[in-house]
């Protein structure tokens, strides 16, 4: 799969690698903008996400990371269907990924449930990534042929 970097500072003029993800819960579907951070543990989206999916996170208990600078986070974790693609790659699967009560974003695809499942090559000076599922991805894979002339 390839990307292109996005813009997300206030002036437009830093470009990052922020992707589109789908996740699935129970009730709905929502595409995400999130980034690809090499150095997050953790797949986290902001909890106020988590009832338009249908999840239900009030049930479940309170887990604590810890942030750049040794702040703790709470969060909340729940399975959760995810799937990236790029018009002609698809790729599903099931992954555990953690709530928090902040307003973050762009969300953050950590190692865990993520980068854990693919290989990622950061081609900074042309703002580009190329992704491709590693040995471990253990979801389904969908490839659209492109038509030749």
């Amino acid at each position: 799969m390839r990307f292109t970097y996005t813009s997300w500072s206030p002036d437009k003029s830093r470009l990052r690698p922020v992707i589109p993800i789908r996740i699935t819960g129970p009730a709905d579907t929502a595409l995400v903008d999130a980034t690809l951070d090499s150095g997050s543990d953790r797949t986290v989206f902001p909890a106020s996400l988590a009832p338009v999916l249908g999840l239900d996170l009030a049930s479940l208990p309170w887990g604590r990371a810890i942030a750049v600078g040794g702040a703790e986070v709470p969060y909340r974790r729940i399975e959760a269907e995810l799937c990236l693609g790029d018009g002609v790659e698809k790729y599903t699967w099931t992954g555990l990924v953690y709530f928090i009560e902040y307003a973050l974003k762009p969300a953050l695809l950590g190692h865990e449930s993520m980068l854990e499942y693919f290989n990622v090559v950061f081609f900074g000076e042309r703002c580009k990534i190329n992704m491709r599922p590693n040995n471990s991805f253990p979801g389904v894979r969908e490839h659209k042929r492109r038509h030749r002339r």
